[in-house]
């Protein structure tokens, strides 16, 4: 028998600014604003807006240097805990709320004085998941996307895998991150038996589908798309993207899909970088596992600050011949909107209105046009590698033809 310890909560940085977002409902979500130390040559800039249900302030989340290494960049970083987590308000959900809480916070972004009026996001895991939710929502503001180690299909990929339940992964995850507002450990109790019942003792939160009958449900069950994204399209290849996997993370399959589904319907470059990596962005080489670089500090800093790998093989591409040449590329911010274009619609009664994607129903009309992957030319956002969204050297590996 187990007994679960709930983990404290991190130390927020000096520099981060406190703020409080509320809600179209009221609800109020903790967030933090990071700006660089010196900002005269750009008075207003580009912001970069993580939306978490792990601890933004934690440094197992590798958030607080993150954050400072974007600022380097000349770039506001706004890091937030999502509705019911860790510091912000409401019942802690997962996915049901995330497309309406990026539409809110976005317009809370992009009212701020030091906002330049675009954002990007980024995420790894759940708050991967996050960033493709902000993109689903269609709010105008947003310009660019990193993704990394997730999957947009809930059903089929993230909780099952060839149409049965991952037990050990959603267990756990379920059972440590959404049993309340403070992730705990350790969790779950595998003493527990029949194992079946693992699920049964968390809280019904309102969700259309309750954690208990995630277990029982099948891979294409409707309630897993109501959650997600209402039916909405997930802004497949909408925004200039960069889908980071690695070949031994567990989602990779769904990640793979993801990018192809963006790729057949580009209208913004798509690009897949893919490492020896797992799910917790340990490395895999032929003597063995990286150091943790959650334990391990010059791992730590060997991760955060590692050059852009070397680009891979284009597919169909032989080993006999070799890698092709790299090719310079990079997932920009297009130029600002004009004011009067930066507001969203609204329905009657003040709430933000999501706008609708509708996916084509003919296969053709999902081909990109020509000329479709020709980047914006503006002010650079992103140039990363696998694990940041940094200044440094641009990762191009399977750049789209």
């Amino acid at each position: 028998m187990s007994t679960a310890v709930p983990v404290p909560f991190g130390t927020p940085v000096p520099q981060a600014e406190p703020h409080r977002v509320r809600l179209g409902d009221g609800v109020r979500l903790h967030t933090e604003v990071h700006l660089p130390p010196s900002r005269t040559r750009r008075p207003r800039l580009p912001a970069v807006l993580i939306r978490t249900p792990y601890d933004k302030t934690h440094p197992d989340t590798l958030l607080p240097d993150i954050a400072a290494r974007l600022t380097e960049a000349q770039l506001a970083v706004v890091t937030q805990d999502v509705r019911g987590k860790i510091r912000s308000e409401g019942r802690p959900v997962p996915f049901t709320a995330e497309v309406a809480d990026a539409w809110d916070t976005l317009d809370w972004v992009t009212a701020q004085r030091w906002s330049n009026g675009t954002v990007g996001c980024w995420g790894n895991s759940s708050y991967g998941f996050t960033a493709w939710a902000a993109a689903a929502s269609g709010h105008p503001v947003l310009r660019a996307r990193v993704s990394r180690l997730t999957t947009t299909d809930i059903g089929r990929e993230l909780v099952h895998r060839g149409g049965v339940f991952r037990l050990g992964p959603m267990g756990e995850w379920l059972t440590s991150t959404w049993a309340g507002r403070a992730d705990v450990l350790p969790a779950p109790d595998w003493s527990r038996r029949p194992l079946a019942e693992l699920l049964d003792a968390l809280p019904d939160t309102g969700s259309p589908l309750p954690p208990a009958g995630w277990a029982t449900a099948r891979p294409g069950d409707a309630r897993w798309r109501q959650p997600a994204f209402g039916g909405r399209v997930p802004g497949h290849g909408r925004i200039p993207t960069l889908h980071c996997t690695g070949w031994y993370d567990l989602f990779q399959r769904g990640r793979l899909r993801d990018w192809q589904r963006a790729r057949s319907w580009a209208s913004a470059p798509q690009y897949l970088l893919a490492g020896a990596t797992d799910h917790q962005d340990d490395v895999f080489t032929p003597s063995g596992r990286s150091p943790d670089h959650l334990t391990d500090p010059v791992a730590r800093k060997a991760m955060l600050e590692a050059p852009a790998p070397h680009p891979a093989r284009r597919h169909g591409t032989s080993s006999a011949t070799g890698p092709p040449a790299p090719r310079p590329a990079g997932l920009q911010l297009l130029p600002p909107l004009p004011p009067a274009q930066r507001g969203a619609p609204r329905t009657p009664g003040g709430r933000a209105a999501p706008r609708q994607h509708p996916a084509p129903t003919d296969r053709r009309a999902r081909r990109r046009p020509p000329g479709a992957h020709r980047a914006p030319q503006a002010s650079v956002l992103l140039k990363g590698r696998t694990t940041l969204w940094t200044p440094s050297a641009v990762s191009a590996s399977w750049a789209p033809d």
